[in-house]
C-alpha cells in the first residue's frame, strides 16, 4: 500500500510538472516558468507540497475564467452597495503612441469597471495615430461620455499635464495608470469597499499590489510586486511605484499636485507633500495592478530627485538630516547628526569560548565616535582567564551562576552594573558578534530621532551571507508566531529590503541599541516567558504598544556566528506559538491603556 501511494504521488507530481510547464509554453514565458519552478518548487522535496507549489505558479490570462469570474462577481455586488456620490473616479492617462492593441486592453479593464462614475481623462503627448483614434471612436460609442480627450502635444512635461488633467476631472477621487497597463476587473469594487470603512474617505490615499504582465496578457510567475504595507513617515528611503495609485483630489490640489523640479522622483515628492497635507495611508494587499514588462516609462526613477525630495521635506520637518543616495538606485540614506553626550553600556553575556568572547570585545574597543563602557556576564564559565582578561582591557565582569537564560542575564546586566550605571543607552551585543569600527556610531545617530525605540544593524555570516537585515511579521497559521529574518542567507548584491534603512516589527538583539529609559519602562525582556528566544521579537512588541519603533540601518554591519554560544533549546517550541505572543501582546495593551 505504501508504495503504491507513492506511485500515485509520483503521477500527481509528473502530472502538475507537464501541466505547468506546457502553461510557460503556451504563454511564450518558458524560461520564466522553468526558473521560477527551479527556484520554488524543488525547495519541497515531499511530492504533495511540491505539488501545491507548483499549483500556487501556475499563472492566468486576462480572458481566463478566473479574471471573468472576478468581473462577473464584482459587478454583481457593486450593485447592492448603497448609492454614495462621494465615490467617484478620473483615471490619469497621458498617452504617447501607446501600441494600440495593448492601449485598447488598458482602456478596456477601466470602461468594464462597474463604478457608477469612472471617467477616462487622456492626455495626448504627441498626435494620435489613426489606428489609436479608431480605438477611441468605439469606445466613446460603446461608453458615452466615460472618455474625455485632452491634446497637450505641445507640451512635453508630464507632470504638467497631469496636473492639467487633474483640474479637469470630475471625481473626487484621481486614480494614476500607465497607457499600457491593465487592472483587475474588481479595482474600483475594492477601493470602493475600503474607503465605505473610514470616517474621513476624503483623507484617505489607497495603493494597492501589482502584477507583472507581457505582451499577450500573461501575468509573470513570481512577478508579483509588494507595495510597503505602511509608511512611515520621516522613514521614507525608497521609491516606490504609483502605478495603481488613488488619491483624493482636495489633496492632490492642497499638495501641490506633481512638480516638475523633482521629475523621476514626482510621485515619492506628491507623497511627501500629501502627508504634509493631512493625508492617511492605506495598502490594499492585492494585486489589483499589472503592468507591462516592455512598457517604456516616460520617466525613469532618478536617485538623484529622490534625495532632492528628501531634502526638502526633511526641512520642512526641521529635521537636520544630511542626504546621500543609498546602496540601491531607488534608496536614499539619511545620516542625522551624531547628538553629544551619550554614553552606551555594551552588554555581552559569555560562557567561556575565550577565542570569540574577546575577539567580539576588541572589535567594541576598535568603535569610533563613541562612548562606551563594557559590562560582560559570565554565565558559569569554567575559564576565569576571560575575565581577567575583559578587565585588564577596561570592562567589568558580572557573575552570574544561574542556568542559561538570556532575559535575565541582560536584564540583570543593567540592574547590577556597578560602572555603568550613568550610561543613558544599552546596546545588548552577542559574544559571536563582531562589529565593524563605524557600527555603533551608526546606529547611536538613530537612538534619538522621534518615535525610535530600539535599532539594529546589518549581520552577515561569515560567508557574506545575510543573517539580519531587519525583522518581520508573518500573519498565516495559528501554530507558529511567524518572526521572519527578511532575505536571509542571500548576498548583499541580492537584497531588497535589508539594503535600505527602514521600520520593521522587530530587530534582533544580538546587536540592538535602545535608551535605558525605554529598556526600563517597558520592563525589560520578558522573564517569564521569554527565557531565550524570541525575547527580542517581544521587547519590539511592547515597545510598539508605547509607541516606539524598531529601525534598522545597512549602514551599520557585523559579522555574526549566530547561535555558536548555545545550542537549540527544546522549550522554544512553545516560545515561538502564536497563541502565547497574541496572549502577551493583548495582555500589553491591557496594561498600557490603563
Amino acid at each position: 500500500m505504501k508504495n503504491k501511494s507513492y506511485f500515485k504521488k509520483g503521477l500527481t507530481l509528473l502530472r502538475d510538472f507537464t501541466l505547468y510547464f506546457y502553461r510557460g509554453w503556451q504563454a511564450g514565458l518558458l524560461w520564466k516558468y522553468t526558473t521560477s519552478f527551479v527556484d520554488t518548487g524543488l525547495r519541497h522535496l515531499d511530492g504533495v507540497r511540491n505539488s501545491l507549489y507548483i499549483k500556487g505558479l501556475e499563472n492566468v490570462h486576462t480572458k481566463d475564467e478566473k479574471i471573468q469570474r472576478l468581473h462577473r462577481n464584482s459587478s454583481g455586488l457593486y450593485s447592492l452597495l448603497p448609492k454614495d456620490s462621494r465615490f467617484s473616479y478620473s483615471v490619469l492617462l497621458p498617452i504617447d503612441q501607446p501600441r494600440p492593441h495593448l492601449l485598447k486592453n488598458s482602456l478596456a479593464s477601466i470602461l468594464e469597471q462597474k463604478a457608477p462614475f469612472v471617467e477616462i481623462l487622456i492626455g495626448f503627448v504627441s498626435p494620435p495615430s489613426t489606428s489609436i483614434q479608431a480605438i477611441l471612436a468605439t469606445f466613446e460609442q460603446q461608453y458615452p461620455g466615460k472618455i474625455r480627450t485632452f491634446d497637450f502635444s505641445k507640451h512635453e512635461k508630464k507632470e504638467w499635464i497631469e496636473n492639467e488633467l487633474v483640474a479637469q476631472a470630475k471625481g473626487n477621487f484621481l486614480f494614476v495608470m500607465e497607457q499600457e497597463d491593465w487592472v483587475r476587473p474588481d479595482l474600483f469594487f475594492r477601493f470602493d469597499q475600503t474607503l465605505r470603512i473610514f470616517a474621513e474617505p476624503e483623507n484617505k490615499v489607497l495603493y494597492c499590489d501589482h502584477n507583472q504582465m507581457n505582451d499577450s496578457d500573461y501575468f509573470i510567475p513570481r512577478g508579483s510586486y509588494h507595495q510597503p504595507t505602511q509608511f512611515f513617515f520621516p522613514y521614507f528611503f525608497r521609491q516606490f511605484k504609483q502605478q495603481g495609485l488613488l488619491v483624493p483630489k482636495n489633496l492632490w490640489l492642497k499638495a501641490g499636485g506633481l512638480n516638475p523640479l523633482f521629475q523621476g522622483a514626482e510621485y515619492e515628492n506628491l507623497l511627501l507633500n500629501l502627508e504634509l497635507a493631512g493625508a492617511a495611508f492605506q495598502h490594499i494587499p492585492c494585486p489589483l495592478y499589472a503592468w507591462r514588462i516592455s512598457a517604456k516609462r516616460r520617466h525613469p526613477k532618478s536617485q538623484e530627485a529622490f534625495v532632492q525630495a528628501l531634502k526638502h521635506y526633511t526641512q520642512t520637518k526641521q529635521l537636520d538630516w544630511a542626504w546621500t543616495g543609498g546602496y540601491r538606485a531607488d534608496t536614499a540614506r539619511a545620516i542625522p547628526p551624531l547628538k553629544a553626550p551619550h554614553c552606551i553600556q555594551v552588554i555581552i553575556p559569555y560562557k567561556d569560548q575565550k577565542e570569540m568572547t574577546l575577539r567580539t570585545v576588541h572589535h567594541v574597543l576598535q568603535q569610533k565616535g563613541v562612548h562606551f563602557k563594557i559590562t560582560a556576564v559570565d554565565n558559569n564559565s569554567t575559564d576565569l582567564s576571560i575575565a581577567e582578561e575583559i578587565k585588564r582591557l577596561g570592562g567589568e565582569v558580572i557573575s552570574i551562576r544561574d542556568p542559561f537564560h538570556y532575559s535575565r542575564l541582560n536584564n540583570l546586566a543593567v540592574q547590577r552594573t556597578q560602572t555603568a550605571a550613568d550610561c543613558d543607552v544599552l546596546l545588548f551585543l552577542n559574544n559571536d558578534v563582531d562589529l565593524a569600527p563605524e557600527a555603533l556610531s551608526e546606529m547611536l545617530r538613530w537612538i534619538d530621532q522621534p518615535e525610535i525605540g530600539i535599532v539594529g544593524c546589518r549581520l552577515n555570516y561569515p560567508d557574506g551571507t545575510l543573517q539580519h537585515g531587519g525583522v518581520r511579521q508573518e500573519t498565516q497559521g495559528m501554530r507558529h508566531m511567524g518572526w521572519l529574518h527578511v532575505e536571509k542567507f542571500r548576498d548583499f548584491k541580492h537584497l531588497d529590503e535589508a539594503q535600505a534603512l527602514g521600520v520593521f516589527d522587530a530587530v534582533t538583539a544580538a546587536c540592538a541599541m535602545m535608551k535605558r529609559e525605554h529598556f526600563l519602562q517597558v520592563g525589560g525582556f520578558d522573564e517569564t516567558w521569554y527565557p531565550i528566544a524570541y525575547s527580542d521579537t517581544n521587547l519590539a512588541v511592547k515597545l510598539a504598544g508605547i509607541g516606539l519603533k524598531s529601525f534598522y540601518t545597512p549602514y551599520a554591519v557585523g559579522i555574526h556566528y549566530e547561535s555558536v554560544s548555545r545550542h537549540k533549546q527544546v522549550i522554544e517550541d512553545y516560545e515561538e506559538t502564536r497563541w502565547l505572543h497574541q496572549l502577551l501582546i493583548d495582555n500589553q495593551k491591557i496594561v498600557v491603556n490603563k
